[in-house]
Protein backbone atom coordinates (compact mmCIF):
# COMPACT_ATOMS: atom_id res chain seq x y z
CA UNK A 1 0.00 0.00 0.00
CA UNK A 2 1.90 3.91 -1.13
CA UNK A 3 2.32 6.01 1.93
CA UNK A 4 -0.49 8.29 2.40
CA UNK A 5 1.00 12.05 2.58
CA UNK A 6 -1.81 14.24 4.12
CA UNK A 7 -1.32 16.89 7.27
CA UNK A 8 -4.40 15.58 8.33
CA UNK A 9 -7.24 17.38 10.58
CA UNK A 10 -5.71 17.68 13.68
CA UNK A 11 -2.57 19.78 12.93
CA UNK A 12 -4.28 22.14 11.00
CA UNK A 13 -6.80 22.35 13.30
CA UNK A 14 -4.63 23.54 16.29
CA UNK A 15 -2.47 25.69 14.15
CA UNK A 16 -5.55 27.22 13.46
CA UNK A 17 -6.80 27.47 17.16
CA UNK A 18 -2.79 28.81 17.69
CA UNK A 19 -3.59 31.40 14.92
CA UNK A 20 -6.99 32.35 16.74
CA UNK A 21 -5.25 32.53 20.17
CA UNK A 22 -2.50 34.93 18.89
CA UNK A 23 -5.40 37.25 16.99
CA UNK A 24 -7.37 37.11 20.18
CA UNK A 25 -4.95 37.71 23.10
CA UNK A 26 -1.98 39.30 21.89
CA UNK A 27 0.17 37.30 24.37
CA UNK A 28 3.79 39.03 25.02
CA UNK A 29 6.63 36.33 23.58
CA UNK A 30 4.29 34.83 20.86
CA UNK A 31 6.49 36.26 18.11
CA UNK A 32 7.95 32.86 17.38
CA UNK A 33 4.97 30.96 17.31
CA UNK A 34 3.52 33.73 14.85
CA UNK A 35 6.69 33.25 12.41
CA UNK A 36 5.90 29.67 12.17
CA UNK A 37 2.63 29.57 11.76
CA UNK A 38 3.13 32.33 8.87
CA UNK A 39 5.87 30.07 7.26
CA UNK A 40 3.98 27.09 7.57
CA UNK A 41 0.89 28.37 6.14
CA UNK A 42 3.02 30.19 3.29
CA UNK A 43 4.92 26.87 2.48
CA UNK A 44 1.34 25.16 2.31
CA UNK A 45 0.02 27.86 -0.11
CA UNK A 46 2.77 26.89 -2.56
CA UNK A 47 2.39 23.56 -2.15
CA UNK A 48 -1.32 23.50 -2.78
CA UNK A 49 -0.88 26.01 -5.54
CA UNK A 50 2.29 25.93 -7.69
CA UNK A 51 4.00 22.27 -6.34
CA UNK A 52 1.25 19.68 -6.07
CA UNK A 53 3.27 16.78 -6.69
CA UNK A 54 5.96 17.53 -3.91
CA UNK A 55 5.14 15.57 -1.43
CA UNK A 56 8.49 16.35 0.64
CA UNK A 57 7.02 19.58 1.36
CA UNK A 58 4.42 18.25 4.05
CA UNK A 59 7.58 17.39 6.03
CA UNK A 60 9.01 20.86 6.48
CA UNK A 61 5.27 22.35 6.85
CA UNK A 62 4.28 19.50 9.43
CA UNK A 63 7.44 20.78 11.42
CA UNK A 64 6.45 24.70 11.07
CA UNK A 65 2.72 23.94 12.22
CA UNK A 66 3.57 21.65 15.01
CA UNK A 67 5.71 24.62 16.18
CA UNK A 68 3.28 27.22 15.47
CA UNK A 69 0.71 25.13 17.06
CA UNK A 70 2.41 25.41 20.45
CA UNK A 71 0.52 28.76 20.97
CA UNK A 72 -2.47 27.10 21.72
CA UNK A 73 -1.69 26.17 25.29
CA UNK A 74 -1.15 30.29 25.77
CA UNK A 75 -5.01 30.09 26.11
CA UNK A 76 -4.91 27.43 28.92
CA UNK A 77 -5.56 30.74 31.23
CA UNK A 78 -9.20 31.18 29.68
CA UNK A 79 -9.71 27.78 31.17
CA UNK A 80 -10.58 26.38 34.88
CA UNK A 81 -7.97 25.35 36.91
CA UNK A 82 -8.87 21.19 36.31
CA UNK A 83 -8.92 21.67 32.63
CA UNK A 84 -5.93 23.68 32.60
CA UNK A 85 -4.00 20.85 34.03
CA UNK A 86 -5.26 17.93 31.31
CA UNK A 87 -4.85 20.08 28.29
CA UNK A 88 -1.25 19.34 27.47
CA UNK A 89 -2.47 15.52 28.12
CA UNK A 90 -6.00 15.92 25.87
CA UNK A 91 -4.09 17.57 22.87
CA UNK A 92 -1.46 14.62 22.81
CA UNK A 93 -4.18 11.76 22.87
CA UNK A 94 -6.08 13.44 20.31
CA UNK A 95 -3.45 13.45 18.19
CA UNK A 96 -2.50 9.92 18.33
CA UNK A 97 -6.22 9.19 17.71
CA UNK A 98 -6.10 10.81 14.98
CA UNK A 99 -3.08 8.77 13.71
CA UNK A 100 -4.51 5.46 14.39
CA UNK A 101 -4.71 4.48 10.85
CA UNK A 102 -0.83 4.65 10.58
CA UNK A 103 -0.68 2.44 13.77
CA UNK A 104 -3.33 -0.01 12.24
CA UNK A 105 -1.79 -0.01 9.18
CA UNK A 106 -1.37 -3.88 8.07
CA UNK A 107 2.45 -4.70 6.91
CA UNK A 108 3.45 -6.20 4.46
CA UNK A 109 3.91 -9.88 4.07
CA UNK A 110 7.09 -11.58 4.80
CA UNK A 111 8.30 -13.04 1.87
CA UNK A 112 7.72 -9.89 -0.03
CA UNK A 113 9.34 -7.63 2.83
CA UNK A 114 12.48 -9.81 2.67
CA UNK A 115 12.26 -9.86 -1.25
CA UNK A 116 12.12 -5.70 -0.91
CA UNK A 117 15.26 -5.61 1.76
CA UNK A 118 17.66 -8.25 -0.26
CA UNK A 119 17.06 -6.17 -3.58
CA UNK A 120 15.22 -8.82 -5.46
CA UNK A 121 12.31 -6.66 -6.66
CA UNK A 122 13.58 -2.73 -6.42
CA UNK A 123 16.55 -2.16 -8.40
CA UNK A 124 17.81 -0.96 -11.41
CA UNK A 125 17.81 -4.09 -13.54
CA UNK A 126 14.36 -5.24 -12.41
CA UNK A 127 13.28 -1.58 -13.44
CA UNK A 128 15.10 -1.91 -16.99
CA UNK A 129 13.48 -5.43 -17.30
CA UNK A 130 10.16 -4.10 -16.65
CA UNK A 131 10.60 -0.92 -19.27
CA UNK A 132 12.05 -3.78 -21.81
CA UNK A 133 8.69 -5.37 -21.87
CA UNK A 134 6.66 -2.98 -22.53
CA UNK A 135 4.98 -2.68 -19.05
CA UNK A 136 5.19 1.36 -19.21
CA UNK A 137 7.71 3.56 -16.86
CA UNK A 138 8.77 1.47 -13.88
CA UNK A 139 9.12 4.63 -11.41
CA UNK A 140 5.75 6.35 -12.40
CA UNK A 141 2.43 6.34 -10.31
CA UNK A 142 0.05 4.06 -12.77
CA UNK A 143 -1.35 6.01 -15.85
CA UNK A 144 1.20 8.78 -15.25
CA UNK A 145 2.82 10.20 -18.18
CA UNK A 146 6.81 10.76 -18.31
CA UNK A 147 7.86 14.10 -18.07
CA UNK A 148 9.63 14.52 -21.29
CA UNK A 149 9.87 16.65 -24.68
CA UNK A 150 9.65 13.77 -26.92
CA UNK A 151 7.09 12.99 -28.93
CA UNK A 152 4.68 10.59 -27.87
CA UNK A 153 5.32 8.58 -30.72
CA UNK A 154 8.86 8.10 -29.99
CA UNK A 155 9.72 4.63 -31.02
CA UNK A 156 11.38 2.62 -28.42
CA UNK A 157 15.40 2.28 -28.34
CA UNK A 158 16.12 -1.76 -27.08
CA UNK A 159 19.63 -1.24 -27.86
CA UNK A 160 19.55 2.02 -25.44
CA UNK A 161 17.16 0.03 -22.69
CA UNK A 162 20.03 -2.89 -22.92
CA UNK A 163 22.97 -0.45 -22.28
CA UNK A 164 21.14 0.76 -19.42
CA UNK A 165 21.15 -2.80 -18.11
CA UNK A 166 25.04 -3.40 -19.45
CA UNK A 167 26.20 0.33 -17.87
CA UNK A 168 27.31 1.12 -21.32
CA UNK A 169 24.98 3.97 -22.43
CA UNK A 170 25.67 4.82 -26.18
CA UNK A 171 23.10 7.41 -27.86
CA UNK A 172 24.40 6.63 -31.13
CA UNK A 173 22.09 3.63 -31.18
CA UNK A 174 19.86 5.27 -33.88
CA UNK A 175 23.14 6.09 -36.00
CA UNK A 176 24.22 2.56 -36.80
CA UNK A 177 27.93 3.94 -38.78
CA UNK A 178 28.43 6.19 -35.68
CA UNK A 179 27.29 3.59 -33.05
CA UNK A 180 30.16 1.48 -33.94
CA UNK A 181 32.87 4.65 -33.87
CA UNK A 182 31.63 5.81 -30.24
CA UNK A 183 32.78 4.20 -27.07
CA UNK A 184 31.19 5.51 -24.00
CA UNK A 185 33.40 7.41 -21.70
CA UNK A 186 31.38 9.00 -19.30
CA UNK A 187 26.97 8.79 -19.06
CA UNK A 188 25.33 10.97 -16.76
CA UNK A 189 23.08 13.28 -16.40
CA UNK A 190 23.38 15.95 -17.00
CA UNK A 191 26.83 15.71 -19.02
CA UNK A 192 27.72 12.83 -21.52
CA UNK A 193 31.56 12.09 -23.24
CA UNK A 194 32.00 9.77 -25.87
CA UNK A 195 35.40 9.25 -28.34
CA UNK A 196 34.29 9.03 -31.69
CA UNK A 197 35.74 8.65 -35.38
CA UNK A 198 33.48 10.27 -38.02
CA UNK A 199 34.58 10.06 -41.26
CA UNK A 200 32.36 12.59 -43.20
CA UNK A 201 30.37 15.51 -42.18
CA UNK A 202 27.04 14.51 -41.33
CA UNK A 203 24.43 15.36 -38.82
CA UNK A 204 23.60 12.96 -36.00
CA UNK A 205 21.37 12.08 -33.86
CA UNK A 206 21.65 11.29 -30.27
CA UNK A 207 19.08 9.40 -28.14
CA UNK A 208 18.96 12.58 -25.80
CA UNK A 209 15.32 14.19 -25.03
CA UNK A 210 16.54 17.86 -26.56
CA UNK A 211 16.30 20.94 -24.27
CA UNK A 212 17.45 24.31 -24.00
CA UNK A 213 20.74 24.49 -22.86
CA UNK A 214 22.19 21.38 -24.69
CA UNK A 215 25.50 22.27 -26.25
CA UNK A 216 27.87 19.57 -27.75
CA UNK A 217 31.33 20.05 -28.05
CA UNK A 218 34.81 18.70 -30.02
CA UNK A 219 38.13 18.94 -28.22
CA UNK A 220 36.51 21.95 -26.53
CA UNK A 221 35.16 23.46 -29.73
CA UNK A 222 31.43 23.73 -29.94
CA UNK A 223 29.23 22.47 -32.45
CA UNK A 224 26.01 23.32 -34.03
CA UNK A 225 23.76 21.71 -31.29
CA UNK A 226 19.43 21.66 -32.48
CA UNK A 227 16.60 20.14 -31.99
CA UNK A 228 15.63 17.47 -34.03
CA UNK A 229 12.34 16.15 -35.15
CA UNK A 230 10.83 14.08 -32.45
CA UNK A 231 12.23 15.96 -29.63
CA UNK A 232 15.97 14.60 -29.85
CA UNK A 233 18.97 16.03 -30.29
CA UNK A 234 20.98 17.06 -33.53
CA UNK A 235 24.43 17.30 -33.53
CA UNK A 236 26.64 18.56 -36.33
CA UNK A 237 29.62 17.08 -37.26
CA UNK A 238 32.73 18.44 -39.12
CA UNK A 239 34.22 16.23 -41.56
CA UNK A 240 36.66 13.90 -40.42
CA UNK A 241 35.66 14.04 -37.27
CA UNK A 242 38.08 12.45 -34.10
CA UNK A 243 38.35 13.10 -30.92
CA UNK A 244 36.40 13.82 -27.39
CA UNK A 245 32.53 14.54 -28.15
CA UNK A 246 31.34 15.99 -24.96
CA UNK A 247 27.57 17.20 -24.54
CA UNK A 248 26.35 19.20 -21.71
CA UNK A 249 23.54 21.10 -20.30
CA UNK A 250 25.09 24.18 -20.32
CA UNK A 251 23.26 27.63 -18.79
CA UNK A 252 19.91 28.34 -20.00
CA UNK A 253 18.37 31.76 -20.35
CA UNK A 254 16.12 30.99 -17.25
CA UNK A 255 19.00 29.60 -14.69
CA UNK A 256 20.94 32.46 -15.66
CA UNK A 257 18.10 35.17 -15.26
CA UNK A 258 17.68 33.04 -11.98
CA UNK A 259 21.78 33.56 -11.07
CA UNK A 260 21.07 37.53 -11.66
CA UNK A 261 18.18 37.58 -9.47
CA UNK A 262 20.27 35.87 -6.70
CA UNK A 263 23.04 37.83 -6.70
CA UNK A 264 20.92 41.38 -7.12
CA UNK A 265 19.22 40.22 -3.43
CA UNK A 266 22.98 39.58 -2.21
CA UNK A 267 23.77 43.14 -3.31
CA UNK A 268 20.72 44.33 -1.98
CA UNK A 269 20.95 42.62 1.64
CA UNK A 270 24.85 43.79 1.33
CA UNK A 271 23.66 47.60 1.14
CA UNK A 272 20.93 47.34 3.87
CA UNK A 273 23.51 45.77 5.64
CA UNK A 274 26.16 48.52 5.75
CA UNK A 275 23.69 51.06 5.98
CA UNK A 276 22.65 50.22 9.22
CA UNK A 277 23.35 51.88 12.24
CA UNK A 278 26.53 51.00 14.19
CA UNK A 279 24.78 51.33 17.66
CA UNK A 280 21.38 49.23 17.04
CA UNK A 281 18.54 49.69 19.53
CA UNK A 282 18.35 47.39 22.38
CA UNK A 283 16.80 44.18 21.61
CA UNK A 284 13.64 43.63 23.28
CA UNK A 285 13.56 41.63 26.73
CA UNK A 286 13.57 37.78 25.75
CA UNK A 287 10.22 35.99 27.79
CA UNK A 288 10.71 32.07 27.17
CA UNK A 289 7.50 30.21 26.08
CA UNK A 290 5.57 29.09 29.50
CA UNK A 291 6.28 25.81 31.33
CA UNK A 292 4.49 23.03 32.42
CA UNK A 293 3.45 23.15 35.91
CA UNK A 294 4.16 20.20 38.04
CA UNK A 295 0.44 19.26 37.53
CA UNK A 296 0.27 19.26 33.95
CA UNK A 297 3.56 17.65 33.83
CA UNK A 298 2.49 14.51 35.76
CA UNK A 299 -0.54 13.55 33.65
CA UNK A 300 1.63 13.66 30.58
CA UNK A 301 4.42 11.80 32.05
CA UNK A 302 1.28 9.51 33.09
CA UNK A 303 -0.23 9.20 29.58
CA UNK A 304 3.36 8.59 27.77
CA UNK A 305 3.94 5.82 30.59
CA UNK A 306 0.38 4.47 29.55
CA UNK A 307 1.58 4.83 25.62
CA UNK A 308 4.59 3.00 26.44
CA UNK A 309 3.33 0.16 27.85
CA UNK A 310 0.77 -0.26 24.97
CA UNK A 311 4.03 -0.38 22.56
CA UNK A 312 5.29 -2.46 24.37
CA UNK A 313 3.20 -5.25 24.67
CA UNK A 314 2.35 -4.77 20.96
CA UNK A 315 6.06 -5.33 20.26
CA UNK A 316 5.49 -8.62 22.66
CA UNK A 317 2.46 -9.78 20.51
CA UNK A 318 0.94 -9.50 24.05
CA UNK A 319 -1.71 -6.89 22.75
CA UNK A 320 -1.10 -6.94 18.85
CA UNK A 321 -1.79 -3.21 17.58
CA UNK A 322 -1.44 -3.96 13.98
CA UNK A 323 -4.37 -5.22 11.94
CA UNK A 324 -4.27 -9.13 10.75
CA UNK A 325 -3.10 -9.44 7.06
CA UNK A 326 -5.79 -9.25 4.47
CA UNK A 327 -8.03 -7.29 7.24
CA UNK A 328 -9.27 -4.93 4.27
CA UNK A 329 -11.72 -8.37 3.29
CA UNK A 330 -13.15 -9.30 6.27
CA UNK A 331 -16.94 -9.33 5.75
CA UNK A 332 -16.07 -9.76 2.05
CA UNK A 333 -17.95 -13.34 0.24
CA UNK A 334 -14.68 -15.11 -1.03
CA UNK A 335 -15.02 -16.69 -4.88
CA UNK A 336 -13.30 -19.88 -5.84
CA UNK A 337 -12.68 -19.29 -9.49
CA UNK A 338 -9.38 -19.04 -11.77
CA UNK A 339 -9.07 -18.33 -15.51
CA UNK A 340 -7.96 -19.26 -18.90
CA UNK A 341 -5.80 -15.36 -18.62
CA UNK A 342 -4.15 -15.94 -14.98
CA UNK A 343 -6.93 -13.30 -13.80
CA UNK A 344 -9.08 -14.14 -10.51
CA UNK A 345 -12.10 -12.55 -9.12
CA UNK A 346 -10.81 -13.49 -5.38
CA UNK A 347 -13.46 -11.61 -3.35
CA UNK A 348 -16.78 -9.23 -3.36
CA UNK A 349 -18.46 -7.06 -0.95
CA UNK A 350 -22.35 -6.24 -1.72
CA UNK A 351 -24.10 -4.69 1.44
CA UNK A 352 -27.72 -6.26 0.36
CA UNK A 353 -29.58 -7.84 -2.17
CA UNK A 354 -33.06 -6.55 -2.37
CA UNK A 355 -33.50 -3.37 -4.05
CA UNK A 356 -35.79 -1.64 -6.14
CA UNK A 357 -35.68 -0.12 -10.20
CA UNK A 358 -33.85 2.74 -10.04
CA UNK A 359 -31.44 2.14 -6.98
CA UNK A 360 -28.15 1.90 -7.31
CA UNK A 361 -26.08 -0.86 -6.56
CA UNK A 362 -22.31 -0.91 -5.42
CA UNK A 363 -20.01 -3.66 -5.42
CA UNK A 364 -16.33 -3.88 -4.86
CA UNK A 365 -14.59 -7.00 -6.28
CA UNK A 366 -11.22 -8.00 -5.32
CA UNK A 367 -8.97 -9.10 -8.27
CA UNK A 368 -5.54 -10.30 -8.13
CA UNK A 369 -3.14 -11.99 -10.63
CA UNK A 370 -2.12 -15.59 -10.42
CA UNK A 371 -0.18 -15.26 -13.57
CA UNK A 372 1.87 -12.69 -14.81
CA UNK A 373 -0.93 -10.85 -17.25
CA UNK A 374 -0.18 -10.37 -20.85
CA UNK A 375 -2.97 -7.49 -21.75
CA UNK A 376 -4.20 -4.72 -19.90
CA UNK A 377 -7.82 -6.53 -18.82
CA UNK A 378 -10.79 -3.58 -18.18
CA UNK A 379 -14.10 -5.10 -16.39
CA UNK A 380 -17.39 -4.47 -16.30
CA UNK A 381 -20.47 -5.46 -14.06
CA UNK A 382 -23.45 -6.58 -15.49
CA UNK A 383 -26.98 -7.63 -14.39
CA UNK A 384 -28.82 -10.74 -16.20
CA UNK A 385 -31.65 -12.58 -15.70
CA UNK A 386 -31.38 -15.47 -13.87
CA UNK A 387 -33.18 -17.65 -15.87
CA UNK A 388 -32.74 -16.42 -19.67
CA UNK A 389 -29.08 -14.53 -19.09
CA UNK A 390 -30.59 -11.67 -20.76
CA UNK A 391 -28.42 -8.36 -19.80
CA UNK A 392 -30.69 -5.66 -18.70
CA UNK A 393 -27.84 -2.90 -17.77
CA UNK A 394 -23.92 -3.07 -17.56
CA UNK A 395 -21.29 -1.02 -16.28
CA UNK A 396 -18.40 1.15 -19.08
CA UNK A 397 -15.25 -1.61 -18.98
CA UNK A 398 -12.73 0.26 -17.24
CA UNK A 399 -8.81 -0.67 -15.44
CA UNK A 400 -9.89 -2.61 -12.02
CA UNK A 401 -8.91 0.18 -9.22
CA UNK A 402 -7.84 2.26 -12.33
CA UNK A 403 -4.78 -0.06 -11.97
CA UNK A 404 -3.18 -1.53 -15.44
CA UNK A 405 -3.10 -4.80 -14.53
CA UNK A 406 -0.28 -5.58 -16.55
CA UNK A 407 1.77 -3.83 -13.79
CA UNK A 408 0.18 -6.17 -11.17
CA UNK A 409 2.11 -8.16 -8.41
CA UNK A 410 0.81 -11.62 -8.54
CA UNK A 411 -1.23 -12.82 -5.42
CA UNK A 412 -1.79 -8.72 -4.06
CA UNK A 413 -5.20 -8.20 -4.80
CA UNK A 414 -6.64 -4.80 -6.57
CA UNK A 415 -10.45 -3.71 -5.14
CA UNK A 416 -12.46 -2.40 -7.66
CA UNK A 417 -15.50 -0.52 -6.64
CA UNK A 418 -18.51 -0.18 -9.12
CA UNK A 419 -22.18 1.40 -8.89
CA UNK A 420 -24.16 -0.12 -11.22
CA UNK A 421 -27.84 1.79 -11.67
CA UNK A 422 -30.71 0.05 -11.90
CA UNK A 423 -32.63 0.61 -14.58
CA UNK A 424 -36.14 2.48 -13.54
CA UNK A 425 -38.34 0.46 -15.73
CA UNK A 426 -37.03 -2.60 -14.13
CA UNK A 427 -39.30 -5.61 -13.77
CA UNK A 428 -39.63 -6.75 -10.61
CA UNK A 429 -37.67 -10.65 -10.23
CA UNK A 430 -34.78 -12.08 -9.55
CA UNK A 431 -31.53 -11.29 -11.13
CA UNK A 432 -28.00 -12.27 -10.98
CA UNK A 433 -24.45 -9.73 -10.88
CA UNK A 434 -22.27 -10.67 -12.61
CA UNK A 435 -18.67 -9.51 -13.63
CA UNK A 436 -16.82 -9.96 -17.18
CA UNK A 437 -12.98 -9.17 -18.17
CA UNK A 438 -11.94 -7.54 -21.58
CA UNK A 439 -9.02 -6.56 -23.99
CA UNK A 440 -10.30 -2.85 -25.01
CA UNK A 441 -8.76 -1.46 -28.30
CA UNK A 442 -9.78 1.99 -26.95
CA UNK A 443 -12.49 2.38 -24.21
CA UNK A 444 -15.82 2.28 -25.95
CA UNK A 445 -14.44 -0.88 -28.40
CA UNK A 446 -14.04 -4.37 -26.50
CA UNK A 447 -15.00 -7.36 -28.30
CA UNK A 448 -17.05 -10.04 -26.70
CA UNK A 449 -14.30 -12.40 -28.45
CA UNK A 450 -12.00 -11.20 -26.12
CA UNK A 451 -13.19 -12.17 -23.07
CA UNK A 452 -11.53 -14.73 -20.60
CA UNK A 453 -12.82 -18.06 -19.62
CA UNK A 454 -13.56 -18.40 -15.79
CA UNK A 455 -13.15 -21.75 -14.02
CA UNK A 456 -14.70 -22.54 -10.85
CA UNK A 457 -13.20 -24.29 -8.26
CA UNK A 458 -13.53 -27.75 -8.90
CA UNK A 459 -12.34 -27.14 -12.81
CA UNK A 460 -15.91 -26.99 -13.86
CA UNK A 461 -15.84 -23.72 -16.35
CA UNK A 462 -18.29 -21.13 -15.87
CA UNK A 463 -17.90 -19.16 -18.82
CA UNK A 464 -17.10 -15.47 -19.84
CA UNK A 465 -19.53 -14.02 -16.74
CA UNK A 466 -18.58 -14.50 -13.44
CA UNK A 467 -21.69 -14.63 -11.45
CA UNK A 468 -21.60 -13.19 -8.01
CA UNK A 469 -24.82 -12.74 -6.45
CA UNK A 470 -28.54 -13.48 -6.94
CA UNK A 471 -30.29 -10.55 -5.75
CA UNK A 472 -34.16 -9.89 -5.84
CA UNK A 473 -35.62 -6.67 -7.53
CA UNK A 474 -39.13 -5.63 -5.52
CA UNK A 475 -41.73 -3.87 -7.05
CA UNK A 476 -41.40 0.48 -6.79
CA UNK A 477 -43.66 1.42 -4.39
Amino acid sequence: TPPLFSLGVVLPGLALLSAATRLALRPAGARLEALFLGLGGALGAVALLLLPEQTWLVGPISLCLAIGSTGVLRAAGWLPLSLRRVLPAALLLTTLLAALPVWFSSPPAEDFTRAINAGDIYNDDAQVRFEQQGYGIAVLPPGAAIPTTLSPDAPISRALLTGYASDNINRFSANPVLQNNAAVLFAGTHRHRFQISSPQSQTVTMLLAWYPGWQAYLDGVALPTLAAPGGLVNVALPAAAAGELTVRLDSTPARAAAWGISLLALVIISLVLLRRPRHPAAPPAYQPPPLLAAAEARILGLLLLLLGTLAWLSYQQVLPLRAAPQFALQGATLLKNRSDAGLEAYAYRLPGDTFRPGDPVTVTVYWQATAPLTENYRTRLSLRDVTSGTVWAATTPQLPGNFPPRRWSRNRYVPDTTTLPLPADLPPGRYVLAVEAFVCATTTTCPLSTRPGFFAGNGNPVGPALPLRVITVQAAP
